[in-house]
Parts: C-alpha cells; sequence; structure tokens
C-alpha cells in the first residue's frame, strides 16, 4: 500500500508519508523533515525552536513545499502501486503552498474544475499568490511559472499551467 498523506489514517500522524521516510533521512519521525520537504525556491524562516519553516504569505506558515497526489492514500483508502494504471502521467508529489499535505484538484465558485488547484508554480516566474487555490481575498499570482512533480514511475518533470487534471487521476488517460 501506498503510505498515506492523513493524519487520521493508519495509526496517526507518525505514519503520514512525510514521517514514514524519515528514518531513511536519519531523524526520527517526530521531526517532520527539518526543512528536508522545503522548496529550495520558498522563502524561508527560522522559528523560535529553530525549526525552518515556509512564509506561506497566507497568514501562516508551513513545512511541507510538496503535497502527495490526494487520489493515493486519503484516511484509511490507501491505494497499492497495481491501483496506478497510468504510472508515466500520474504525479506522486508536486510542489505545493506549504500548507497543504495532500495534492488536489479545486473547483472555483461556478463549480468550474481547477485543474491542481493547490501546486504551487513559482518557479520561473511565479511567486507565493502562484496557486489556482487560492485563500479569500488574496490575488492570483502570475501562471507562468512552472511546478516541479513527481511521477509514479520514478522521472521529474515540469508542470504548467494549465496542468491536465489526468495527472492526478490513477486510470489510463
Amino acid at each position: 500500500m501506498a503510505p498515506s498523506f492523513s493524519t487520521a489514517a493508519f495509526g496517526g500522524a507518525n505514519n503520514t508519508y512525510y514521517r514514514l521516510i524519515q528514518p531513511y533521512i536519519s531523524k526520527s519521525a517526530a521531526s517532520s523533515g527539518g526543512g528536508l520537504f522545503i522548496c529550495p525556491a520558498a522563502p524561508k524562516t527560522i522559528n523560535a525552536a529553530g525549526n525552518v519553516i515556509i512564509d506561506t504569505s497566507f497568514g501562516g506558515v508551513g513545512w511541507l513545499g510538496y503535497a502527495q497526489n490526494s487520489q493515493i492514500g486519503f484516511n484509511d483508502v490507501s491505494k497499492t502501486l497495481a491501483d496506478v494504471m497510468d504510472t508515466v502521467g500520474t504525479v506522486i508529489q508536486a510542489d505545493s503552498n506549504g500548507v497543504d499535505a495532500s495534492l488536489y484538484a479545486d473547483t472555483t465558485a461556478s463549480g468550474a474544475v481547477q485543474p491542481l488547484g493547490n501546486t504551487l508554480y513559482r518557479h520561473k516566474g511565479g511567486n507565493e499568490y502562484s496557486l489556482v487555490r487560492l485563500p479569500a481575498g488574496r490575488p492570483q499570482g502570475p501562471t507562468n511559472g512552472i511546478a516541479n512533480a513527481n511521477f509514479f514511475d520514478g522521472h521529474v518533470a515540469t508542470l504548467r499551467l494549465p496542468t491536465r487534471l489526468q495527472v492526478l487521476t490513477l486510470g489510463r488517460d
């Protein structure tokens, strides 16, 4: 089974994907990466505890610069690799807004689907507002940027807006 991104799944926070890999980088599960999951291009700060965090410009801070595809591990419904029919065309992780552990599409007020709603297109001209999904009152950032993405087959590529929604789905597109 693929690890979950949800703290409600499989026994709590220490079983989320970003904590399960901690022993492989010589950290305890509770360390939450110590800056490893923060994109080098993200504006960073150090909090009072000495942890590297992202200034998300949303009035809060985070330590995840990347998020996992929400289709592969939500609560207790995790998928196996056999469930991913399009390993070349399905994103497993991509740049995110620093707050969310899951990567998902979103809809506008009119119901239109926005591909990769919380993917952050900060590279090559983007900024912290280069999201499709934004908190109320935040201006839309430039959409000429790109986001880095890891795919199930192991390759890494860039995503550009408009991004096809199919990169999140597990079936053959």
